[in-house]
């Protein structure tokens, strides 16, 4: 190792040291200033205090106590300490390298009628009862970035390859524009395509549309983002589109419009590409298409070369989204989303075997081609006539129809004989998967506190049917085996 490396990896390490030793750590307890009382699910954050951009948040628990860690050292930030029903703290601070600093209690006052409001500052986080709201304007993202970008920068927020998301540690159920769905309950359709400077705020909250007692625990339930539209957006009609050719023939495009009203919302989706590649993730077309819900998934198919075989793909997919509100007591959703998918293969394989003085050699040429459709309807009728009652109905059809063709040719010789037979093979199949599902439930609220009565009611009906056809017919130029027709 030359003394150049030594030196780079020395700088290195040194860099780590000093990286490390220049993070602070600040801790202290929020109270009541009346009550002198711990004050729970309090927001605390550290923001940038030029641009109040997050740097790091907690919430304080049951004794009112909370610590940050990983805090820059020298740089001017602010703590802004806020909660519902307290009036906001905000502090200015200046950390010094892997300082420990200790704030002791922090008093919190009641909300007065003639609140103080201060212009110009963003809080990043503020905790409402059981919902998490993060103001977007506190996080920078690049220009035309979608939403998927500004999530991967929320604090607890992780999203995957996949553009499943988790918030800390628990899966994302549903995505919601302005508390309606929004193609299906999969989020990714909208993290992917809807841009990231529409949104206010972004909401967290636990899935509790079908547990409205809170009988799951909080590890079985899993959550929901509401995405809460910035007002210009809520009445306006917007859209992108994208297309693009190349060489050998090769194509993309698609888009998406979508108009958005107080009571009514409408998307239109759609994309077709021959570039062995869909326009949307496999997650998107589960919620769009709601492949994984009818007893397969398109990876396992093969609609996403999930069993590593190649092909060239050829898709085309497109849908609707409807949502309308009647008033505040009756909302409905509507979708359809159609699939088209076909999947080719040209394959040549040269296999050679060395056997003893000989070299046996399989030549094989094979041609098949994959079909795949998939029409997907579902609705959604929700109705709270009054404060005690509510009843939900939601239904869903998919018709699948799936076909495939496939001949191959394989000649067999070796270096002694210079043919020993031939394999043509043929087959085709016809299939198809159709599938229907309801889902009721009625809620209401009893008198007696504590107590309601929930009555629901599923259905959910299946047919797979099949057609195969198999063709083998083996040619043999010697006696070591027999011809043969299967």
């Amino acid at each position: 190792m030359t003394r150049s490396t030594y030196l780079t990896i020395i700088m290195m390490l040194f860099s780590v040291m000093l990286f490390a030793q220049n993070k602070s750590v600040l801790k202290g307890v929020v109270l009541d200033s009346v009550s002198k009382s711990p004050v729970e699910f309090v927001t605390v954050a550290i923001v940038n205090a030029k641009d109040t951009s997050l740097i790091s948040y907690t919430i304080t628990n049951k004794n009112g106590v909370f610590s940050l860690t990983g805090l820059p050292a020298n740089k001017e930030t602010k703590l802004i300490v806020s909660s519902m029903g307290y009036n906001t703290f905000r502090k200015l601070l200046i950390f010094k390298p892997n300082e420990v600093k200790d704030l002791g209690a922090l008093y919190l006052n009641n909300k007065l009628l003639n609140e103080v409001i201060v212009k110009g500052e963003r809080t990043p986080i503020i905790q409402k009862k059981d919902t998490l709201e993060f103001n977007t304007e506190a996080f920078k993202t690049r220009p035309n970035a979608v939403v998927e970008d500004l999530l991967r920068l929320l604090p607890g927020v992780q999203v995957n390859v996949d553009g499943s998301i988790l918030v800390n540690g628990k899966a994302v159920n549903k995505m919601l524009i302005d508390g309606k769905r929004f193609f299906g309950s999969d989020p990714t359709v909208a993290t992917k395509n809807l841009d990231a400077d529409m949104v206010a705020s972004v909401q967290v909250y636990d899935d509790r549309e079908e547990d409205p007692d809170h009988k799951l625990t909080d590890l079985e339930v899993g959550k929901i983002i509401n995405l809460k539209m910035k007002s210009k957006i809520k009445k306006s009609t917007i859209g992108k589109v994208f297309a693009g050719v190349g060489t050998r023939g090769r194509y993309e495009a698609g888009g998406i419009l979508s108009t958005f009203r107080d009571t009514l919302q409408i998307s239109v989706i759609g994309t077709t590409n021959n570039l062995t590649r869909t326009g949307f993730s496999t997650s998107e077309l589960n919620a769009m298409g709601g492949f994984n819900r009818s007893g397969g998934g398109v990876v396992n198919d093969g609609t996403f070369g999930g069993n590593g075989d190649g092909g060239i793909e050829k898709m085309w997919s497109g849908g609707f989204n409807i949502n309308n509100d009647y008033g505040k007591k009756l909302k409905t959703n509507l979708m359809y989303f159609y699939y088209d998918y076909v999947k080719d293969y040209d394959r040549k394989t040269l296999n050679e075997q060395n056997l003893n003085q000989t070299l046996l050699t399989s030549l094989n040429n094979s041609v098949s081609q994959l079909r795949q459709k998939r029409h997907t309807v579902s609705s959604l009728i929700e109705w709270a006539p009054d404060t005690v009652q509510k009843i939900r109905f939601d239904i869903r059809l998919d018709v699948a129809p799936t076909s495939s063709d496939a001949n191959s040719l394989t000649n067999t010789f070796n270096t002694q004989i210079p043919k020993l037979s031939d394999l043509i093979t043929s087959s085709s199949s016809n299939s198809r998967a159709d599938a229907f599902n309801d889902n009721f439930m009625y809620y209401r609220k009893l008198k007696k506190n504590g107590s309601s009565l929930t009555i629901t009611q599923n259905f959910y009906l299946k047919k797979n049917s099949s057609d195969d056809y198999n063709l083998n017919n083996l040619t043999s130029y010697t006696v070591a085996f027999n011809s043969s027709i299967l």
